[in-house]
């Protein structure tokens, strides 16, 4: 099921700043995989239902603290 993005949240393809574990991969460009491993060391996880939904907001605050000046 294609999720609408409505103007003024983020990317891709989130409900209101929460992306799911395929939008975080493809964020950050890792394998899903990776996400599913490392997600409770770098940022939280909130569970709805079956999968798992991560803050843009928080991913995007980690992946600024790692580049290095």
């Amino acid at each position: 099921m294609k999720r609408e993005n409505k103007q003024g949240n983020d990317s891709p393809g989130s409900l209101d700043g929460l992306w799911a574990v395929d939008d975080v991969a493809a964020y950050l460009r890792k394998p899903v995989s990776w996400v599913h491993d490392n997600h409770r060391k770098y940022f939280h996880a909130a569970r709805v239902g079956r999968e798992l939904r991560f803050s843009a907001n928080e991913v995007k605050k980690w992946i600024s603290g790692q580049i290095r000046p």
